[in-house]
């Protein structure tokens, strides 16, 4: 939606190479799939501590 809205403010036609190419551009890296979330139980609260692969 944020896209067409920009392409009718702009008043420019919507091509969706362009918007494929900034997508892709923008994408971060993955983790692997054997890297593990860490977690501390805290105060009553849980706190993210690390990852460990």
């Amino acid at each position: 939606m944020l896209i067409l809205f920009r392409c009718w403010k702009n008043q420019v036609p919507y091509h969706e190479a362009t918007y494929l190419q900034s997508a892709a551009a923008k994408r971060q890296p993955t983790l692997p799939a054997s890297v593990e979330i860490k977690w501390k139980k805290q105060s009553g609260m849980v706190k993210f501590t690390g990852l460990s692969s």
